[in-house]
């Protein structure tokens, strides 16, 4: 599987997903949480953003099962791949463990936030709560 490159941007979310946290930025300015990371608020436009732990729940809200994946994600097929809304209010795009083909809708379902290790870098996954 392919591994994650650190820019000047990302590294504080990698350094932190290496440790088992998820890391995103918060703006002081507006007391807004920003995802992806970049240099300015996407709410107010200050560069007044600082990394911050995340709870890491949220919710899934919405999915697609992916049934022919990339080869470097082969193995994994089929598999759950959800756009996740954080408590903190960013959405996250993520691999749901455990659930192949889900037969019912997945939609504001609790997940937690868990790491696989790809190569010497952790990324975040996510794990439905209720499995946990």
């Amino acid at each position: 599987m392919p591994v994650p490159r650190a820019t000047p941007e990302t590294q504080p979310f990698w350094d932190g997903a290496n440790a088992n946290m998820l890391t995103i930025q918060h703006c002081t300015a507006c007391d807004e949480w920003v995802f992806y990371p970049r240099e300015r608020c996407s709410h107010c436009a200050a560069a007044a953003l600082e990394w911050r732990q995340a709870s890491g729940r949220g919710r899934i809200w919405s999915f697609i099962v992916v049934h022919r994946a990339e080869p470097a994600f082969a193995d994994l097929a089929p598999y759950v791949l959800a756009v996740v809304e954080l408590d903190e209010g960013p959405r996250m795009t993520g691999i749901v463990h455990g659930v192949a083909a889900p037969d019912t809708s997945l939609i504001d379902a609790p997940v937690i936030v868990r790491f696989d290790a790809r190569g010497d870098q952790q990324v975040p996954v996510w794990q439905l709560e209720s499995a946990s």
